[in-house]
């Protein structure tokens, strides 16, 4: 069930002038804004972050020490092409640029921090730049996007006048707890494991696991749907890592990526006879080495 909150937000003049032209802010950032994160941590301005995270589940709460997170970014989505021009045009203007543009996106970089000096040296010139990213890949309503978000978290959207929220979001994040949709999106574990490990989830739900299997499914047979799925979806061997510690895998998981050929690693020392400054000398597989460890 979508709930819609009225509520009249005032946001950086661009973000503004892209959320006037009919745009909403979704995903991520619009989590963020809805749970009244620290957005200066989670966009990570200026470098600015708290000295340890702390997530509450229930009547009690855990206290985790600080590290590193990868900054967050602001999508902006639209109900039309035209209103994506449009907003893209006014923003282009603004900021006399055209924004980087992908097949999914276009991406502005803009200075939220309060600290107004440039920068002096131009090789860092978005160190404390947020990337703001229009949509182009898809449009709709904010309410049927939100609904097809393949983690349920992350189902909330802020338009000109409030909040569209899915109303399972709130239960989620009162236990602490992440749930996927669909499992069709090359990207999904990736997303996953950030929320995970720099987004303040403490743990998945009971249906999380199938889902994972699914994903899976989708891996190894290639057929994922969706814009993004020209996009790379191999899972690193860090976060595979990382992900059995966490309970998101369990060994029956891994059973899906046995004999893999992009799971084959190299086996090197150190040479510095050599240009590369190492020496291939054996291989492993990735897949055989955390079954290996977790037995």
């Amino acid at each position: 069930m979508i709930e819609r909150i009225s509520k009249r937000i005032t946001f950086h003049p661009v973000i503004q002038a892209a959320l006037d032209e009919g745009g909403y802010i979704a995903g991520g950032a619009g989590r963020a804004l809805y749970l009244r994160k620290d957005m200066r941590d989670y966009l990570q301005v200026d470098g600015k972050h708290e000295k340890e995270l702390t997530t509450t589940v229930g009547n009690m709460t855990f206290s985790f020490p600080y590290t590193m997170r990868p900054a967050g970014d602001i999508d902006i989505f639209f109900p039309s092409r035209e209103k994506y021009n449009a907003a893209h045009e006014r923003l282009s203007r603004m900021l006399s640029e055209k924004g980087l543009a992908t097949a999914l996106s276009v991406t502005f970089h803009v200075h939220l921090a309060e600290d107004k000096r440039a920068l002096p040296n131009p090789a860092y010139k978005y160190t404390h730049n947020t990337p703001i990213q229009l949509v182009k890949c898809v449009h709709g309503k904010p309410e049927d996007m939100i609904s097809n978000f393949d983690i349920v978290n992350c189902s909330v959207a802020i338009t000109r006048d409030g909040f569209v929220v899915d109303d399972m979001v709130k239960r989620l994040e009162d236990r602490s707890a992440l749930k996927i949709r669909r499992a069709d999106s090359t990207q999904l574990f990736k997303r996953v494991m950030k929320y995970m490990l720099h987004r303040d989830i403490a743990h998945v739900d009971d249906t999380t696991r199938d889902m994972i299997s699914e994903w899976l499914l989708c891996y190894v047979s290639g057929e994922f749907a969706g814009p993004t799925a020209q996009l790379s979806a191999k899972p690193s061997e860090t976060w595979l890592e990382s992900a059995l510690k966490m309970g998101v895998l369990n060994r029956d998981h891994l059973a899906y990526l046995v004999g893999r050929p992009e799971f084959n690693a190299k086996i090197t020392e150190a040479d510095e006879s050599l240009m590369s400054g190492y020496r291939v000398i054996g291989a492993r597989n990735v897949i055989n080495d955390l079954i290996g460890k977790s037995s």
